[in-house]
């Protein structure tokens, strides 16, 4: 199944801006650097909804996304298991795979949002689907809501907002992802976790 069963009008922002924006938003005044994060053994297994938003068009898949320290598999794919896709790699190198053939590989977002039409920030997001900046990276804006069951700030130019099925408080010892939702301009990404596991290999 071609790559087009899933691929996404790219929103309206021509991505040389977005490099600008996210320019701008590091020198305005986010000064606080993330510290190490107590989770250091990203070894987990998540699966869920994906639910896209560029400008007015909206989407749902369903992704599997396996995480072992720095290397993740994810497959993602769309309704009935139309345009089934793999993505894996590191946060410097994605292959984008149909089977075991390699379509394209290169820099994570580039290749996304060429082959997909959409990118996330892959390195970080294991970090932020666990209520955490990622480290050594500027942010800003951070809290806990007063249920103390979700956990916002911003970062690299995205708006994070995670909840923790065991509340925003045990971020950095035991977190449980529930759901996370990343907004930058016109682009919206929610991951809606349906199973969550650590990952004993």
């Amino acid at each position: 199944m071609p790559l087009a069963t899933i691929r996404l009008t790219p929103p309206k922002i021509d991505p040389s801006r977005w490099a600008s924006l996210c320019g701008l938003w590091l020198l305005s005044g986010c000064a606080t650097i993330a510290p190490g994060s107590a989770v250091t053994d990203f070894e987990f297994i998540v699966q869920g909804k994906l639910l896209l938003t560029l400008a007015d068009e909206k989407t749902a898949l369903q992704f599997s996304w396996q995480q072992n320290q720095d290397d993740y598999v994810i497959d993602v794919w769309g309704a009935f298991g139309q345009g089934r896709t793999q993505l894996r790699g590191t946060g410097e190198k994605m292959q984008v795979m149909r089977g075991q053939k390699v379509i394209v590989a290169g820099p994570p977002e580039l290749v996304m949002q060429q082959q997909l039409g959409w990118s996330m920030p892959v390195e970080a997001m294991r970090y932020w689907i666990l209520g955490q900046p990622q480290p050594n990276i500027r942010f800003a804006d951070y809290a806990i809501d007063e249920a103390q069951s979700s956990i916002r700030f911003r970062q690299s130019s995205w708006a994070v907002t995670a909840v923790l099925v065991n509340g925003a408080n045990t971020a950095r010892q035991n977190p449980h992802p529930k759901q996370v939702e990343l907004i930058r301009d016109d682009v919206a990404v929610r991951v809606k976790v349906s199973k969550y596991s650590r990952n004993t290999r």
